[in-house]
C-alpha cells in the first residue's frame, strides 16, 4: 500500500491483572511495558516442532526451540501409560536431539518438552521396527 509503514511489526501483548482488584494492566515475563500497558519488547517463545521421521525405526530426531531464559529444560518420552522411558537435558535456542531407538520396542510413544519444570507441548512419535 502506498504510504504504509513496512518497517517492521511490533508485537504487543497486555494482559488484565486478576489480583489487582481494578483490573489494571501489566507486563508479561518481566517485559517492561509503556504507560499504556502493552509490553514494548517482542517475548521469545518456546516449541516442539517435529520428530523427524515419524514413524522411526533406527532413530529420529526431535526439533525444538528454546527461550534464551530457560534453565532447566528436559524432552521427555513415555510409553502409553505414562512410564517415562527417557529423559534427555536440552539446551536454548533452535536445536535438535537424536534419539536411538535400539532401547524402544515398536509402538507408540509421546515425547515432551518442558522447561523450569512447566510443559510446553507433547506429540506422538511411533516406532516401527
Amino acid at each position: 500500500m502506498p504510504g504504509a509503514n513496512t518497517s517492521g511489526a511490533l508485537t504487543a501483548m497486555a494482559v488484565a491483572s486478576q489480583s489487582d482488584n481494578n483490573c489494571g494492566l501489566h507486563a508479561m515475563n518481566n517485559q517492561p511495558a509503556n504507560e499504556t500497558g502493552f509490553v514494548i519488547n517482542a517475548v521469545e517463545h518456546s516449541e516442539l516442532i517435529n520428530a523427524i521421521p515419524n514413524p522411526a525405526s533406527e532413530k529420529t530426531t526431535i526439533v525444538y526451540k528454546l527461550s534464551s531464559e530457560v534453565i532447566n529444560a528436559e524432552i521427555k518420552i513415555t510409553n502409553l501409560l505414562g512410564e517415562v522411558i527417557a529423559k534427555y537435558p536440552v539446551t536454548s535456542g533452535t536445536n535438535s536431539l537424536e534419539v536411538y531407538c535400539s532401547g524402544f520396542t515398536s509402538g507408540i510413544y509421546f515425547y515432551s518438552l518442558s522447561k523450569n519444570t512447566n510443559l510446553v507441548k507433547t506429540k506422538k512419535m511411533i516406532i516401527s521396527k
